[in-house]
């Protein structure tokens, strides 16, 4: 949904084939699924790294090759089951699993798999610009973000080495449903009282992003 979701039509628009990687899709995301064969869903949980190298062995056997480009925008704030200040969790922050955790592994298979058919290819992680402030509401959220910050400038160099390109986005306030998720989060991070960008813009600078 919301910044992925717009990110694939534009792609699909391009001519790209594209895999839909989520636990569910909305009826939006439903109705575009359905309405292209170059357009697959696939069930993950990002949490899951078998989930995620599922997805590449899919491409192979869809279309016969390691995807080009791989695009990690799957997030969540901090709801009450995985929240610094609820400390509702015995033995991980799903929180970090999803927002940084996902992204980092995500990366490395990419590079595997490209680096193993000799391509070269594009690596594109969701960030926020939480992941270059703070915000005591939600230091969980705040420090995956600023973790995919520092991970994708310590990739820089591969881009040159090895002709891979990770990338990153950091957006500011996007009405996607995430703010759906966690109830009193609009009024606790001022929602209506700052400018917001429209995930459709946000998907066009990640595709000049992924194309340069």
């Amino acid at each position: 949904s919301g910044i992925g979701l717009q990110l694939c039509r534009q792609a699909a628009a391009k001519g790209a084939r594209i895999i839909i990687a989520d636990l569910r899709l909305i009826p939006e995301a439903q109705q575009f699924v359905d309405s292209s064969d170059a357009v697959i869903f696939q069930r993950c949980d990002v949490r899951n790294w078998n989930d995620l190298q599922a997805l590449i062995q899919l491409s192979q056997d869809k279309w016969n090759d390691v995807p080009d480009v791989y695009v990690a925008s799957a997030a969540i704030f901090e709801p009450s089951w995985s929240s610094f200040w609820e400390d509702t969790e015995s033995t991980d922050y799903a929180c970090i699993d999803i927002n940084a955790n996902h992204p980092i592994k995500l990366t490395r298979l990419a590079i595997r798999a490209l680096l193993g058919k000799d391509k070269k290819g594009v690596v594109c992680l969701v960030s926020s610009i939480a992941g270059i402030s703070a915000s005591i509401r939600s230091p969980l959220y705040c420090a995956a973000k600023h973790a995919i910050w520092g991970f994708v400038k310590s990739m820089a160099p591969l881009d040159q080495l090895e002709g891979v390109k990770v990338t990153s986005i950091c957006p500011g306030v996007v009405p996607t449903p995430l703010w759906d998720t966690v109830p009193g989060i609009r009024k606790q991070l001022s929602y209506d009282r700052v400018k917001h960008v429209p995930a459709e813009e946000v998907a066009e600078y990640m595709l000049e992003l992924i194309q340069q």
